[in-house]
């Protein structure tokens, strides 16, 4: 996904989600770190562990074309944004 100004600029085929205001907690997975567990983690160890609560039931995941090359790649990297209270 990207931001935009203006939905109405938005072509046809696309499909858009206006989120709701919030802080977001962001990770940056590695490696094999992609393919772990990672949501259930983010639920129990690193929200918990930073007294920190979801505030909305969804999660934003960054794929950044420079740092992410595919999940098989040792040296990729997500960024994941967790809404945050």
């Amino acid at each position: 996904g990207v931001a935009v100004k203006k939905l109405k600029d938005l072509p046809l085929e696309l499909v858009a989600r206006i989120l709701p205001e919030t802080k977001y907690a962001i990770f940056t997975l590695k490696g094999p770190e992609i393919k772990s567990d990672w949501p259930s983690r983010v639920a129990t160890d690193w929200l918990r562990a930073a007294n920190m609560e979801r505030s909305y039931p969804y999660i934003i995941e960054y794929y950044d074309s420079k740092r992410f090359k595919g999940v098989d790649d040792e040296k990729a990297e997500l960024d994941i944004w967790v809404p945050v209270k």
